[in-house]
């Protein structure tokens, strides 16, 4: 995925889809908001969301075996 960023190939974005638009013969287009709060409109053809998981554990990290 990397080297298709940098190639120019493909775009990476990074934050929280807040909406997704088009329907069926429309230009596509998903909302997203970055780390700095700011939602920005981007048009795309293709949408690949990918949703990580952060462990916190807390207080249960501390317990011992």
């Amino acid at each position: 995925m990397h080297d298709l960023v940098e190639a120019g190939k493909i775009s990476f974005k990074l934050g929280q889809i807040t909406q997704v638009a088009g329907e069926q013969g429309d230009s596509p287009s998903a909302t997203l908001k970055g780390n700095d709060g700011v939602e920005t409109p981007i048009p795309c053809e293709r949408l690949m969301p990918f949703f990580g998981l952060t462990m916190k554990l807390g207080p249960v990290a501390k317990l011992g075996p």
